[in-house]
């Protein structure tokens, strides 16, 4: 089909020390993004949709009581027409 993308990935990231002396571990993640878009004529649409499994996850550590967490299952919808 002409004008058609779709893409992906996946995001890996291992256990990590959620401190400088490793008092503890940050857990690994598998996350998932896909995307979908289509033109036609001078007229582009996107899909994004990221973390599309909606993994719980942490994106890192900065001490015990600063853990930060990733974000849920999330999309982007985009329209871009061009005039020129």
């Amino acid at each position: 089909l002409s004008g058609l993308e779709i893409g992906g990935g996946v995001t890996r990231v291992g256990k990590r020390a959620g401190t400088a002396t490793a008092q503890f571990y940050v857990p690994a993640f598998t996350r998932l993004d896909l995307s979908l878009g289509y033109t036609f004529g001078n007229t582009d649409v996107r899909l994004v949709v990221n973390n599309v499994t909606d993994e719980e996850y942490y994106l890192g550590a900065r001490g015990n009581a600063n853990i930060e967490y990733g974000p849920p299952v999330n999309g982007m919808l985009s329209i871009r027409h061009k005039f020129f």
